[in-house]
Formats: C-alpha cells, structure tokens, sequence
C-alpha cells in the first residue's frame, strides 16, 4: 500500500501521477500525467492531470497546460490607437497611440491616445498620468473628482467603443 504517494521504500519511486523531486513524491506539474509525470496530456486534455478539456476555436490549438491558445480572429486588423489583444481590439495604454500603440506621448502630452496637455511646473510629465500632484496646476485628486473623471471616462468610452473600426482581411 502507497504511504504518501511512495510505492517503494528504499528506491522511493511515486505513485501515478506522482514525480521523486529530492525524495518527496510531488504532484504532476500542469500537462503532464502518468509514472513519474513522464506523460503529456492526451488530444485537447490540458492543465493539473490532465482533467481539464479544450474546446477551442478555429485557429486556436490546445495547450498542453494552458489549454485554448491563439487568435481566436487571426485575420483582424484594428484601426489606430486600438491593439490587438486576446483576439479584439482593445484601446491603447495610457501614454502611447498610433498603430498597434506603437508610439510613446510626445513630450507634453499624456493619457489615452495622447490627448492630454502636460504643463507641469518643476517635474517632468509622465506619459501615462501626466503631472505628478504635487506639480499639477489641475483639480487636486479627491475622491469626487476621481468619481467625475471615472464617469466621463466611461461615457467617452461608449461612444469610442461604438464609433470603434475593425477590419476584417
């Protein structure tokens, strides 16, 4: 009978689905199975023993550990400002833009799509937030103007996220 997983004493060899890591019996690493974890997990079985099943997209492959992997849209093409992310086009980072948000801020500028003024007093402007708020001669960041920004945010969000173009090859 396997004591914690040890089917032999003195050759400490492990249990199925178990692996000798320094003469401790270990439990498989993710995608793999079987005597000594020497096994990949079968056809679309992925993750911690395998129990896991893909059930990808086209142009998508299963992963022996991470299951569906790849573009589930392999032929988007997203317009400026918007990245191609997990197959959508999702809008730049804060402090770049440009196709496949492949430019930085230009100095002066920051935030989404760059559109943003910077006219900091002593410190340089961070691309992605601007001036630091000691230096910013805005609203001082309170929790009502974190609220005000946040709804005008998702409201330019809305109508960007209708007027957004993806082109299909």
């Amino acid at each position: 009978m396997a004591r914690d997983g040890i089917t032999s004493v003195t050759k400490k060899e492990c249990s199925i689905n178990l692996y000798n890591a320094n003469g401790t019996c270990t439990k498989c690493p993710k995608g793999t199975q079987g005597k000594n974890c020497s096994e990949k997990c079968r056809a679309n079985m992925y993750g911690e023993l395998c129990l896991e099943k893909c059930d990808c997209q086209p142009h998508q492959e299963c992963s022996n550990i991470h299951g569906c992997i790849g573009n589930i849209f392999p032929d988007v093409i997203c317009c400026d400002n918007f990245v191609l992310s997990n197959g959508y086009c999702k809008a730049c980072p804060s402090g770049t833009f440009w196709t496949n948000c492949s430019l930085v801020c230009p100095d002066g500028y920051y935030g989404m799509f760059c559109k943003e003024m910077c006219d900091c007093k002593t410190s340089e402007c961070d691309k992605a937030v601007g001036c630091p708020k000691k230096d910013s001669p805005h609203l001082p960041l309170t929790t009502s103007n974190i609220t005000i920004a946040a709804v005008s945010l998702a409201i330019t969000s809305v109508v960007i996220g209708v007027t957004i173009c993806v082109i299909v090859r």
